[in-house]
């Protein structure tokens, strides 16, 4: 009972002495690089070094535990040994060594980077050895390091033994009841030490957005904990470079997936440039360009179709959103990119399939397939707007690189609006559509804004001040819920999606009521659908990934009255659409149908994978395909597929490896000017 007693109180001394490692690093890194607008964030500065600490005990906590293991052992055994003093000193002077060496190494690949170490590191290990050690060598002071750490691990090693000598019991009274306390009380914090939080996720990257300075939040972080982060992303992001080897691989004619995507005939493509067919040019429009409306896209946290379809007076899901779709066109038969906040938001940033492109080592490469491109080149202000936390993903360094030229997120709304509240997530979508209204409001240039809301997510969260409509769920309707889910999950669930509607509803509303409504586009979609509380089999699968996409147009670039907004579609025809109705003489990479006037065979693609038609559904990857019931179910037929859904699947089939081409030549093209 003493010797884990005194252990607890070496590891609780240790873990001091590793945190003014960490954060005395932390101190020299502000005193290096800051700049003189960071010093007068004072209140910011302090929340930096907080949350620094709590991102370094989270570390510290994963480095201790082979200590704690070991003095576990020693109270087992209960015997009295000098070796163990050694085994505990030696063991802490390697980590904290190790720790000293990464930090230092982080200090100098922010110099060069301004960054912390990241997936990149990685790449070096495909370069040429030789030179870049010959590198590190003459650009870093290896030596003087070297002393350091040597200097370092000496003290660190007589520090460290002489604090297993301390023996508190001497001065304590230890007794069963103080012991058993003292026990929780250390494993409760050990435990919070691991996670980092108390709240319902662990410390995680997003987390260290503390303010609307980016350096400041580089505070927050510290290079082993970037380093970890680099090496899980590391493994999940194997993308591929070389473009022709992909073709090849594959067994691709490019020449013939340009004319499947299409669905014209492979002598209608140019064989020697077959890629130029894909790009296409807005007719000119003096009224377009004497004219450019603002162009908002707001892609909506789990916003899925089911829901529409069930709100009522009863079961209001919808809010103010419900008093706005009749001045809309609402396209219901419409599928989502991804079935994921990050595969789906890059599927409409960059059109990009492989992913996640802003977690691997290429986020910051320039895509040609960028949607915001256009609007960019026309002359527009382009600005990406998120409730989140700017560090949630990379998305910090991922947009800026996509034609965007702002990047809003959860800390400079609140830092502009006092009154603002937020979530675990991000600030609560009404404050997020009041900084895009703000921005419209206060500019005389046309807009281009992407908007992200967060409030819609688990584990569902209002702010206090709304007041939920009323929200029934009848007996019909708890036949459709999964009996695993509580009803009460269920009933906050409905709630969130309904205040987030009604968000959506009352911004649209503000609109359309003031002179911006004449001149400003809003298209609203679903990153994908919530599969939480509704059980679905697979003649459901639309209902189980369809997303709503809302489009409010202003009458006078209404330019189509026969607008079909029935026909099947998904995020890959959004921008396609948006460049007709917004801009003269636009070039851009068509990677989807223009919704107003396109003559192929419409359909939606989700997720690589499924493909919807009015001749049925099927899958991209086999040769399995169903039929539409009188229900609008789906039932998987035997029979030979049609002429149509066959022709679609092609045309979706060829746009997937389309896309995964043009990402490795986008990708490819950054490695050459490298």
């Amino acid at each position: 009972m003493k010797t884990f007693f005194n252990r607890a109180f070496y590891i609780l001394n240790a873990y001091i002495v590793y945190a003014l490692l960490y954060e005395t690093c932390r101190l020299i890194f502000l005193v290096t690089y800051a700049n003189n607008e960071v010093w007068n964030e004072t209140t910011s500065l302090f929340k930096a070094f907080l949350v620094g600490l709590l991102f370094d005990t989270k570390i510290i906590s994963l480095l201790l535990l082979p200590i704690l293991f070991f003095a576990l052992v020693e109270t087992f055994l209960n015997q009295k040994n000098k070796n163990w003093n050694k085994l505990y000193a030696i063991t802490n002077t390697v980590f904290l060594l190790l720790s000293a060496l990464i930090l230092t190494i982080d200090f100098y690949y922010y110099s060069f980077f301004q960054t912390h170490i990241d997936i990149l590191v990685f790449g070096l290990i495909n370069d040429d050895t030789k030179e870049v050690l010959a590198s590190v060598w003459t650009d870093f002071p290896i030596v003087r390091i070297f002393l350091l750490l040597i200097l370092i691990g000496f003290g660190a090693y007589k520090l460290f033994s002489c604090l297993f000598k301390i023996d508190v019991t001497r001065k304590i009274r230890l007794t069963t009841t103080r012991f058993v306390s003292f026990v929780l009380i250390f494993a409760f914090g050990y435990f919070f030490g691991l996670r980092g939080s108390l709240t319902t996720f662990p410390l995680e990257v997003d987390d260290s957005t503390v303010s609307k300075n980016p350096f400041v939040n580089q505070l927050t972080l510290n290079g082993i904990f970037t380093l970890n982060e680099a090496r899980i992303l590391y493994k999940k992001n194997n993308i591929a470079q070389d473009p022709h080897q992909y073709l090849e691989e594959k067994k691709l004619d490019l020449q013939q997936l340009v004319a499947n995507f299409l669905q014209i005939d492979k002598s209608e493509v140019d064989a020697e440039n077959p890629l130029q067919q894909l790009y296409s040019t807005t007719p000119a429009n003096t009224f377009l360009e004497e004219n450019p409306p603002h162009v908002i896209v707001i892609l909506m946290e789990s916003m899925g179709t089911v829901y529409f379809t069930k709100h009522d007076e009863k079961l209001n899901l919808l809010g103010s959103l419900a008093d706005v779709l009749d001045g809309c066109y609402v396209f219901e038969n419409f599928m989502p990119v991804g079935n994921g906040t990050i595969s789906t938001l890059e599927g409409l940033i960059t059109q990009t399939p492989i992913g996640s492109v802003a977690q691997s080592a290429y986020y910051n490469t320039p895509f040609s397939t960028a949607t915001a491109l256009p609007f960019l080149q026309k002359g527009y202000q382009t600005s990406f707007v998120t409730g989140s936390k700017l560090g949630w993903r990379n998305i910090n360094n991922y947009i800026p690189a996509q034609g965007f030229q702002t990047i809003e997120g959860r800390e400079l709304i609140l830092d502009l609006n006092p009154n603002a509240q937020a979530s675990g997530w991000g600030v609560f979508d009404e404050y997020l559509f009041d900084r895009i209204y703000e921005k419209l409001k206060n500019t005389n240039n046309p807009q281009y804004i992407f908007g992200m809301t967060t409030t819609n997510h688990t584990p569902y969260e209002i702010p206090k001040h709304y007041k939920p409509l009323p929200i029934a769920i009848d007996d019909s309707l708890r036949s459709l819920i999964r009996p695993t889910v509580n009803i009460e999950k269920t009933r906050k669930n409905f709630e969130t999606f309904q205040y987030s509607c009604d968000a959506l509803g009352k911004f649209i509303k503000k609109i359309q009521e003031c002179p911006l409504g004449e001149n400003t586009i809003i298209i609203a979609t679903g990153d994908h659908n919530c599969r939480q509380s509704f059980d679905f089999d697979e003649s459901q699968m639309y209902w189980t990934y369809s997303v709503p996409m809302i489009a409010y147009i202003p009458q006078k670039y209404r330019m189509y009255d026969t607008l079909n907004y029935k026909q099947w579609a998904c995020h890959n025809d959004i921008f396609p659409t948006l460049y007709e109705l917004a801009l003269s003489e636009a070039t851009y990479i068509k990677l989807g149908r223009n919704l107003l006037n396109d003559t192929i065979i419409p359909y939606a693609i989700n997720d690589k994978f499924r493909v919807f038609s009015n001749d049925g559904a099927c899958y991209v990857s086999n040769s399995m395909h169903f039929d539409w019931n009188t229900s609008n179910y789906l039932i998987p037929t035997e029979k030979a597929i049609s002429n149509d859904l066959f022709t679609v699947r092609q045309s979706a089939q060829a746009l997937q490896y389309l896309k995964n081409y043009l990402e490795y030549v986008n990708i490819s093209l950054k490695n050459a000017d490298h």
